[in-house]
């Protein structure tokens, strides 16, 4: 992440950003197993399904 980062930002904001950028999938997967989990996803499946 350090090596994609914008070489013109210094070196706070890189760090800022590999931080972010490391806690940020954890996140997206705790967040979509619970809606998983709750049956949030086949909800969105249905209604994508009547849209067609």
């Amino acid at each position: 992440m350090w090596l994609l980062a914008p070489r013109d930002l210094g070196r706070r904001d890189r760090s800022a950003l590999v931080l972010f950028g490391s806690t940020a999938l954890p996140l997206v997967v705790a967040i979509t197993t619970l809606g998983v989990q709750d049956g949030a996803g086949a909800r969105v499946r249905i209604s994508e399904e009547e849209a067609w």
